[in-house]
């Protein structure tokens, strides 16, 4: 049995995280957790709609493309899209991307060229039917 101060902390403690969760609810984010809502879980995409992601993708001093995971930076996607309309604006930022690469993988060749690109993944019946994909930000080595 709780005696009469305990079920009052307990009272008191259970008001406060039912109003904190109501709090990150209406005006929380990802940040917010475990008070805030996890957005990544809390929709669904249209079974004929158009499902868009991003993806940093780098050019070698060789010419060769190749696509940019967390490895290769350090910076994961769910990252690289909350800070994509930073990329979007100013493109010129992309070069931390180059930098961390380089500090990260010394011995491998520079990035010489960095683009966040968009995919957009086409469904009709929730079946894929095409891909698009568009750079939406660039930056280049100087």
């Amino acid at each position: 049995m709780l005696t009469v101060g305990g079920r009052r902390v307990r009272g008191a403690a259970t008001t406060i995280a039912g109003a904190l969760l109501l709090a990150g609810s209406v005006w929380g984010s990802d940040d917010d957790f475990p008070f805030g809502p996890f957005r990544m879980y809390a929709g669904v995409n249209d079974p004929n709609g158009v499902v868009v992601s991003s993806y940093l993708q780098a050019v070698l001093p060789d010419g060769k493309v190749i696509r940019v995971d967390e490895r290769g930076t350090g910076l994961r996607r769910a990252e690289l899209e909350a800070q994509l309309d930073g990329f979007v604006r100013n493109p010129a930022s992309l070069a931390g991307i180059a930098k961390a690469h380089a500090a990260l993988h010394p011995v491998e060749p520079a990035y010489v060229e960095v683009q966040v690109i968009e995919l957009g993944q086409h469904l009709r019946h929730a079946a894929l039917t095409n891909q698009t994909s568009k750079v939406v930000a660039d930056w280049r080595a100087p």
